[in-house]
């Protein structure tokens, strides 16, 4: 017992005073190159070279105990501090150095490790990439001073060694934060565009690199504020280039500049649609728009040559646009497809209570029906107000992707049930066995049921479908649908009801069939598509692979091999329904032939 309590308190006094003593000190490790480096800069001002070297010595030492750990951590942070000291290194120890060259070395190396530090401390949240970043605005921030002293060359060689560490982790960034993302990569167009102007902008360059600089601080302490709203698409960037070009026209250079940098704003939340159709307009794009800009800002701006850029832009968005919209057709099929099957079972349930003279309870039937209609209604209403409010922007994208393909699942069980039931004796079974067996029970509510919940199902699986959907549909094309279906169900329902017209449940039921799978077939390449915008799915074009936007193809091997997938799917679903009848129509034969011969034989007798 004594031996237990003692290791209850060893491994107590562990956990309190070893753990923290280790982080202690990871943190002094860092914070003593930093201590290391302001004296070595200290040092250097007064012109002690060989202090300076003594100094880097003592860093050396030190930075062997924890580079490993920074470069598991922040590569690019270590990458930047490596190539400061062996720098710094070199020249002290080339015979005769310079004490300004030794002082603007080490005075670099103060900058690297500062940067790192800043970002191990301000990350707090553990945000992805934050330390890379912060440990790369010392780059902006020379940067910026480079601008001051009007040295451009050496400004944007300081903010092209940002942006290659930048690519180094923009996909964590946008996965983790797409409001900081996108402020991130506007700031960095507007400053593009500023650095490559001709001349080059001064002030519009250090404003753009100060908002850079925050965003980044921001984004690591996770406070970046909401970035432009959801509901652009590609639509909305030919929009802002078509008022650019109208601006060029007008020789109205400030308002042609002032939609570029509009464009480069709302970039960021459409580049992954026109990423996952055609990789070569996302590069042309991603390149030309900080062009275009940098003509405008010119000083006289170049309006002729940023029209000629922009026109290109057109030409490369102009076939990706509306691609994703869905037809007053296509919401039609849907309605009509659950609306059938809604009148065929309402209907064969009055003919069947007529048959078995239950004429009487066919108001049960109506009233549930009724029912089921009003439930259907409050559940589309439920829903749509509860995605409404859960989703917006980025999480809207993502809902949309897995709430398409939950409609596809659907969809494909619903085929899979309308093929089985594609033969007047299957159909007859079903509504035999629905009705029959309320009323074997005697409860007029079990009537009333049986309409219910075939009225719940339908309008539940059409509410999925329609959510499947919204989101690239216009209004006037799904009002425009849900109106031509109700029409023609109406007429049908009167009809078959008014008139007892016998519709051909084969043909009928096939018909559907195929329409609900080339309606899933399109939603497997919206959705695997939708979620590819948000980067919830890797997307790698091909551009031999297929894009037709009425069926939902896109030039990815993911959307395609998604629906290869579900074509196989429907192949091997279809064949083992066709063998199951094909079983059932034997084994009927054989019943019959069965029976034959037991009546030839009894007569016989």
């Amino acid at each position: 017992m004594r031996f237990m309590l003692k290791l209850a308190v060893i491994s107590f006094l562990v956990l309190f005073f070893v753990q923290p003593v280790s982080a202690a000190d990871e943190d002094d490790g860092s914070s003593q190159l930093l201590t290391i480096t302001e004296q070595a800069v200290h040092e250097a001002e007064e012109g002690e070279i060989a202090e300076v070297k003594e100094k880097l010595e003592a860093f050396h030492e030190k930075w062997e105990a924890v580079e490993g750990e920074i470069r598991e951590e922040a590569p690019e942070a270590y990458e930047a501090i490596e190539a400061a000291y062996a720098k710094a290194s070199a020249l002290v120890n080339s015979g005769d150095p310079e004490a300004a060259e030794v002082e603007e070395a080490v005075e670099a190396l103060e900058e690297a490790v500062e940067g790192y530090t800043a970002g191990a401390e301000m990350s707090k949240d553990g945000a992805p990439g934050s330390k890379v970043l912060l440990g790369l605005s010392g780059e902006l921030l020379e940067a910026k001073e480079l601008i001051s002293e009007e040295n451009w060359e050496e400004a944007k060689a300081e903010y092209g060694e940002f942006h290659e560490g930048w690519e180094a982790v923009e996909g964590s960034v946008r996965s983790a934060n797409m409001d900081a993302y996108e402020q991130i990569e506007t700031n960095m167009g507007l400053v593009s565009a500023a650095l490559n102007a001709e001349p080059p902008q001064a002030e519009e360059a250090k404003e753009s690199l100060g908002k850079l600089i925050a965003s980044i601080e921001e984004y690591a302490n996770g406070e970046a504020a909401g970035a432009k709203e959801g509901g652009q698409d590609i639509g909305t960037l030919l929009h802002i280039l078509d008022e650019t070009q109208t601006a060029i026209g007008a020789g109205n250079s400030e308002k042609a500049k002032n939609e570029m940098a509009e464009f480069i704003t709302v970039w960021p939340r459409v580049e992954g649609m026109v990423k996952t159709q055609s990789s070569e307009a996302y590069t042309e794009t991603e390149n030309n728009m900080t062009k275009a800009l940098s003509l405008l800002s010119s000083n006289p701006a170049k309006l002729d040559q940023a029209s000629e850029v922009i026109s290109g832009m057109e030409k490369q968005l102009q076939p990706l646009a509306g691609e994703t919209n869905y037809s007053f057709w296509d919401a039609a099929i849907i309605l009509l497809r659950e609306g059938l099957e809604i009148i065929l079972i309402l209907a064969a349930l009055l003919s069947f209570l007529n048959k078995t003279n239950n004429s009487d309870k066919r108001p049960w039937i109506w009233g549930g029906a009724s029912a089921g209609v009003v439930a259907s209604v409050a559940l589309a209403f439920i829903l749509s107000s509860a995605l409404t409010v859960a989703a917006a922007g980025e999480e809207r994208e993502l809902l949309e992707g897995i709430t398409g393909l939950i409609a596809v699942v659907v969809m494909f069980t619903v085929g899979s049930w309308l093929h089985n039931k594609s033969n007047l004796a299957s159909w007859n079974n079903y509504i035999k066995d629905k009705v029959g067996t309320a009323l074997a029970r005697g409860s007029l509510w079990s009537l009333a049921g049986v309409a219910f919940l075939t009225v719940v199902r339908e309008g539940a699986e059409t509410i999925i479908f329609y959510l499947g959907m919204a989101a690239d549909i216009s209004t006037s094309q799904l009002t425009l649908g849900i109106v031509v279906a109700l029409a023609i169900l109406l007429a049908l329902a009167f009809a078959i009801i008014k008139f007892s017209i016998k519709l051909p449940v084969k043909w009928l039921f096939l018909g559907i069939t195929v329409l609900i799978y080339y309606i899933a077939f399109k939603f497997t390449g919206e959705s695997v598509h939708a979620l590819q915008v948000v980067n919830a799915v890797p997307a790698h074009p091909a551009a031999w692979l297929p894009s037709i936007s009425w069926i939902g193809m896109y030039p990815t091997w993911e959307t395609t091999s998604t629906q290869l997938l579900l074509l196989i799917l429907i192949a091997g679903q279809t064949a083992l329904v066709q063998r199951r009848k094909a079983v059932a129509r034997r084994t009927s034969e054989q019943a019959n032939e069965n029976e034959a011969s037991k009546q030839v034989i009894q007569s016989n007798r």
